[in-house]
This record gives C-alpha cells, sequence and structure tokens, in this order.
C-alpha cells in the first residue's frame, strides 16, 4: 500500500511540474519586433515567434507563389515552404517544396541580407499586395516591384536566396527561372 502511495505521489509531482512548465511558456510574450529585428531574426526570435513569408513567382498567364514558415526551436531556424501554383489551363495546386532546419549561425541562407538589399521596394503607401509580404503577428512588410525587368530581377536574386537554403530543389520553381543565368 505505501509503494502504491508513493508512486501515486511520484506521478502526480511529475503532472504538476509539468503543468508549471507548460503555463510558464504560454505566459511568455515575445518580444520580437517585425521592424527593428527583422534582419537579425535568426537571433532575435524566440521559439514562440513565428514569421510569414509570401513570395508571388506569378509570370503571363501563370499565378504561382510560394508561402514560408519560419520558426525558431532552441538554437535553430526551422523553414517549411509551400508552393501553390495555376495556369489558365489548371487548377490552383499546393504541395510541400521542403522543410529545413538550420543553425541560428548559418550563414549561407542569408535571407536578411536580401531584405536589406531590398528595403527600397518596402512601400507602406502602396495598398497593393506587392511581390513579397514578411508578416508577425499583425505586422506585415510589402515590398514591390516597379515594371516588368525589375520584378523579373527582384524574383531572381530571391530565387538565388532560396537556393542556397535548400539546393537539392531544382523542380519547377527555382531552376526554370535561373537555368539560362
Amino acid at each position: 500500500m505505501r509503494m502504491k502511495l508513493a508512486m501515486l505521489f511520484v506521478v502526480l509531482m511529475l503532472f504538476s511540474c509539468n503543468d508549471k512548465s507548460k503555463s510558464q511558456s504560454s505566459s511568455q510574450e515575445s518580444t520580437f519586433n517585425l521592424n527593428s529585428d527583422l534582419y537579425r531574426f535568426k537571433q532575435q526570435m524566440t521559439d514562440i515567434d513565428t514569421l510569414r513569408v509570401w513570395f508571388n513567382h506569378s509570370a503571363c498567364t501563370s499565378r504561382s507563389y510560394e508561402f514560408l514558415e519560419v520558426t525558431k526551436q532552441q538554437d535553430s531556424i526551422q523553414i517549411v515552404s509551400w508552393f501553390e501554383g495555376m495556369s489558365e489551363y489548371e487548377d490552383s495546386k499546393r504541395r510541400k517544396l521542403y522543410e529545413k532546419r538550420i543553425s541560428e549561425k548559418d550563414t549561407l541562407w542569408d535571407f536578411a541580407l536580401f531584405l536589406r538589399q531590398n528595403v527600397k521596394r518596402q512601400n507602406m503607401e502602396n495598398k497593393g499586395q506587392g511581390l513579397l509580404q514578411v508578416i508577425h503577428k499583425s505586422d506585415t512588410l510589402k515590398y514591390f516591384s516597379s515594371g516588368i525587368i525589375d520584378r523579373l530581377h527582384f524574383q531572381a536574386d530571391y530565387m538565388s536566396t532560396m537556393l542556397a537554403l535548400y539546393p537539392e530543389y531544382v523542380g519547377d520553381v527555382y531552376k526554370g527561372f535561373l537555368e539560362e543565368e
């Protein structure tokens, strides 16, 4: 009987400790600020932060979009990419492209540098959706292009940045844009 009571006590203690740690993490609030922390997001994000990135790959008669979800897990960054493409001949299909985990100290995928180099494309007065959106909670930064040539340069720069993250992926999303370079 004593053994059963001791075991019950240990089990109750484990559950009560577990509940406290859950309530502490759920009460933790994010201090990440999209405007001031974006260029150091790998270091500034916490485990409760999520960046969502939307990129418009559309050209001519096709419409295609990439969606990234960037989260932090301890000292690593998790990136999950989905792609949705359609043309005038086919319906929209969303598929998962890849899931990649990198160190927060990674220097190969410099998405922050890409954003910093394109800061001139941010335009808060423009009400359109733009080519790129970076979203954290209710804050959104939008990046625009001016004209088709500028758009193609911006898309190529984005593609190069994303290939640095996941060079194994050479499907129709990236390869078609960069083959001629």
